[in-house]
């Protein structure tokens, strides 16, 4: 569970490799992020890859990080939390 990560879309048959289920979050602000998005579910989706992105609006990037007062945003980060158990409980 990638929280702001970049993906490497420099070997797209490297991700046909990918055998679980990926649930990314995104803030809608990180702009260095975003604008990479579309073509990361294009690829992700040609490879065959169960791909999720989350996308929380009024967010930036270090959403999740609660020692950062300038980007947390703790109801973002609770949903995205909740979100990761969810899935680990459900792929066990």
């Amino acid at each position: 569970m990638p929280f702001y990560g970049h993906a490497n879309l420099e070997d797209p048959e490297a991700l046909k490799g990918i055998a679980c289920p990926i649930l990314a979050f995104y803030g809608e602000n990180d702009e260095g992020l975003m604008s990479n998005l579309p073509e990361v579910k294009e690829e992700m989706e040609g490879a065959g890859v169960d791909f999720t992105a989350v996308v929380y609006s009024n967010c930036g990037h270090a959403f999740f990080n609660d020692t950062n007062s300038f980007a947390y945003n703790e109801s973002a980060a609770k949903d995205a939390w909740k979100r990761t158990l969810d899935l680990l409980s459900a792929n066990r």
